[in-house]
């Protein structure tokens, strides 16, 4: 019964916010959720471009596990979710946007950094550092250490990508970063380096998600293209 109250007070909210619109332009506060591993260095330059097209738009950003944030917006609590994939939810509009390259990076005293070429039996044994459990970084990295019988360090858990890069640098063990992370002014090459790996192929899939039937659900998807498109030159951008 609660659940579908909860439901009835959305669809009220959404249809309110539907008779309330103007035009095209967006305008008030748009809670947006993001997972900590892609926000801080991917949210700044859209949050500045889209404040200069829709200038009556704030951005609510709040950070979260993915899969308790979906079951935030298919309540109501958010508005929009930028998310890595999988993400579940039969109410809820996905949108997939890009597929980012992860890198694997060691710190610089690391045996296997300045190689040409590593081979993945090499990696046997090597300690990954990762993120809380409930994310799906942890479980990304779970795979990549399956996949090469290598070692997930459970008793040093990042709870960002900049602790994770730090523990590296200081020589802790290795780990998979965003590409998107290592080229940002946030994130970089200054304490830690690639290992080049043959074969190397580790990528993750990032997509954007809203309520079905959402009153703003094409202005999402705008926003949505927006974020896309901005990765996207980046990923494939000089230097990548």
């Amino acid at each position: 019964m609660a659940e579908r109250a909860r439901g009835v007070l959305v669809a009220v909210r959404d249809i309110r916010a539907l008779a309330q619109r103007a035009g095209d332009k967006l305008a008030g506060i748009l809670r947006l959720g993001v997972s900590p591993t892609i926000g801080p260095y991917l949210m700044p330059a859209i949050v500045a471009s889209l404040h200069a097209e829709q200038p009556d738009l704030r951005l609510h950003i709040r950070e979260g596990i993915p899969n308790e944030q979906a079951r935030d917006l298919s309540r109501g609590e958010l508005d929009m979710l930028l998310t890595p994939l999988p993400l579940a939810g039969e109410d809820l509009t996905i949108e997939p946007l890009f597929r980012e390259p992860m890198i694997l990076v060691g710190p610089p005293s690391h045996p296997l950094v300045g190689r040409a070429a590593v081979q993945p039996h090499e990696l046997a044994g090597a300690r990954f550092l990762t993120m809380d459990p409930r994310d799906h970084y942890h479980r990304m990295v779970e795979k990549i250490c399956e996949d090469l019988d290598a070692v997930v360090l459970r008793d040093y858990e990042g709870t960002s990508l900049d602790s994770i890069r730090q523990m590296v640098g200081s020589g802790i063990g290795i780990a998979v970063l965003p590409a998107l992370y290592i080229r940002s002014e946030v994130g970089g090459e200054d304490m830690v380096q690639r290992i080049n790996v043959t074969g190397w192929s580790a990528t993750r899939s990032i997509a954007a998600a809203w309520r079905t039937g959402a009153p703003y659900a094409d202005a999402y998807y705008q926003i949505a293209s927006r974020i896309s498109a901005a990765a996207t030159a980046i990923i494939d951008g000089p230097g990548r």
